[in-house]
């Protein structure tokens, strides 16, 4: 009875607490932009039927969509952009406004004290005429519905998504027109105002008429009276061959003063986002040393000598892969995904560099992490236990590492006591052939408990009791940890146990990717620099022991002393 009560205190106290910290870290909703999105198909449904003679526009719900990367120290910022505008001045002002500015062939966007308003999503797959052909029906934003419904009585095709204008907006009438596969294209009509277009797609220029048309790449912005339209195109699990299209209306009325969000299009290259604090700045002429890393990374990429696999992995061009490439085609080994690379001599000084200079030592490190944290398969045994797990991964000895990463401590609800140390697979070489990993040790004389944060698919070598251990508010479901009892079968050599990983990043939530440098930013790798005072590298672990009030030891770095049964 006491040991229930206890219990039922406890997890009444954790759940105050985390009630208490979800009212503290909860934000005002956003406040609506001008423009509106129809509530429901059914209700848009009969209102088009009866004004427009039965066209249809689908329900679209607002969505939070984060409006750019933390504020970042002025000097590591500045060495972002030094790549795309070196020798740059601009001033970021402390008043709201948005700008946006032509300085030679970059053209920067500045949004300092804007009001982002929740995200629209458009699903592209909902949008398409002919799927067979990714022909996309045009679609229409701005327009009130005056309007909107005179288009859908004058089209042959209804219209599948409509986002209208409040009454009294100045928003354009704009029009996404054009082909999934090969691209899109934004036109708009601003009436007798001018506003103005830039996106990755424009080569780095700015586009400003009252009636107007570019090409919409990954991302664009479209200016007009002191108010501005994002657009960012990127993948979509749900329409995996179009991927969805993202808007978000930023207006004034944010803080005055805090961090302006600064977005630069250069002519050629990807496009640079951070914040900066008000002020004004010059961007460095030469780079920085700590730019040699970035620098490295964008080579490796665009040369395909590093990428991002179909398991959300990233792969390395192997150390042997130039000699591979040399030797003669009988004498080659299997090296799976990288026999049609062709190598130039620009590849081959890119792969001395990764491999053996401190530079690609440093990459090779962020790669690590990286992948560490995108799976995750942990396992720790109880105090005294006579059994040594090694663990297989893609049939080779997997890379080992002490203790869990910050992110799946939400797998608990109260850490687990009377247990050895966690330790965990820390590296993932070899993308898809690493899919699971097996657990094995030489069969014990007794039974054995294990305790394994990953989905167990198989045991061999021994019979298991399991259940389900996973309590924490990250848990897709208890069996994502599991407690085994394992008996060793008799005659047998080796108990083996298969895990398939848990996703880590979903665990995260992306907490963790503004403390990395490698980061997936709109559905693609990306290098970003890190705010001064951070760091990639792991902490130092800090042993912890605790005593009772008697001077007995209570716990030392994870292992428990106090019930040994627990």
């Amino acid at each position: 009875m006491l040991t229930t009560l206890i219990d039922q205190l406890a997890a009444s106290r954790t759940a105050r607490r985390r009630s208490r910290n979800l009212r503290a870290g909860a934000r005002p909703a956003g406040v609506a932009g001008n423009w509106s999105i129809s509530l429901g198909p059914a209700w848009l449904w009969a209102v088009l039927v009866v004004v427009a003679g039965g066209a249809l526009a689908l329900a679209l719900h607002a969505r939070a969509l984060p409006d750019g990367a933390a504020e970042t120290p002025g000097a590591v910022a500045l060495g972002a952009l030094q790549r795309v505008a070196p020798g740059l001045d601009f001033v970021v002002p402390r008043e709201s406004g948005i700008s946006l500015t032509q300085h030679g062939q970059v053209a920067l966007l500045v949004a300092s004290g804007m009001r982002a308003g929740p995200a629209v999503r458009v699903d592209l797959c909902t949008q398409m005429l002919d799927p067979a052909r990714s022909r996309m029906l045009p679609l229409r934003i701005g327009y009130p519905f005056d309007e909107a419904a005179a288009l859908a009585r004058a089209s042959a095709a209804p219209p599948r998504n409509v986002l209208l204008a409040r009454p009294g907006s100045t928003m354009p009438r704009i029009d996404i027109t054009g082909n999934t596969a090969a691209g899109l294209a934004i036109a708009w009509n601003a009436g007798a105002a001018t506003a103005g277009w830039v996106g990755d797609a424009s080569a780095g220029n700015v586009t400003r008429a009252r009636q107007g048309q570019a090409a919409l790449g990954k991302s664009g912005w479209l200016l007009w009276g002191g108010e501005a339209l994002r657009f960012t195109r990127q993948p979509s699990a749900a329409c995996p061959q179009a991927g969805e299209l993202v808007l978000h209306h930023f207006q004034q009325g944010g803080a005055p003063g805090a961090a302006a969000l600064v977005h630069a299009f250069p002519a050629q290259g990807e496009p640079v986002q951070l914040r900066l604090a008000p002020g004004a700045w010059q961007v460095p002429l030469l780079p920085g040393p700590s730019m040699e890393d970035q620098a490295l990374f964008e080579a490796l990429r665009a040369r395909g000598l590093l990428r991002l696999g179909r398991d959300g992995l990233i792969e390395l061009a192997p150390r042997d892969l130039l000699a591979w490439r040399l030797a003669g085609p009988d004498a080659r080994a299997p090296l799976p995904g990288w026999e049609d690379h062709r190598l130039n001599d620009g590849d081959r000084r890119l792969l001395e560099r990764l491999h053996h200079r401190a530079d690609g030592a440093y990459l090779r490190e962020q790669v690590r992490i990286f992948n560490s944290e995108r799976r995750l398969v942990a396992w720790r045994t109880r105090p005294g236990a006579d059994a040594i797990w090694h663990a297989l991964a893609g049939g080779a000895p997997a890379p080992l590492e002490a203790g869990l990463p910050v992110a799946a401590m939400r797998l608990f609800a109260r850490l687990p006591d009377g247990w050895e140390p966690w330790a965990r697979v820390g590296g993932w070489e070899g993308g898809g052939a690493s899919a699971s990993v097996t657990l094995a040790t030489p069969a014990p004389g007794r039974p054995v408990e294990l305790l394994v944060a990953g989905r167990v698919r198989a045991v061999s070598g021994a019979r298991v009791l399991v259940q389900g251990a996973c309590d924490g508010r990250a848990c897709p479901d208890r069996d994502a940890v599991q407690r085994l009892v394992l008996a060793p079968l008799p005659g047998a050599a080796t108990i083996a146990v298969q895990v398939e990983p848990l996703d880590l990043a979903a665990l995260a939530g992306g907490a963790d990717a503004a403390y990395r440098h490698l980061a997936m930013v709109d559905g693609r790798l990306a290098w970003q620099a890190l705010p001064a005072g951070s760091s990639g590298a792991r902490p130092a672990a800090v042993p912890v022991r605790l005593l009772d009030r008697a001077g007995a030891p209570v716990h030392h770095s994870g292992a428990s002393h106090s019930d040994p049964n627990y």
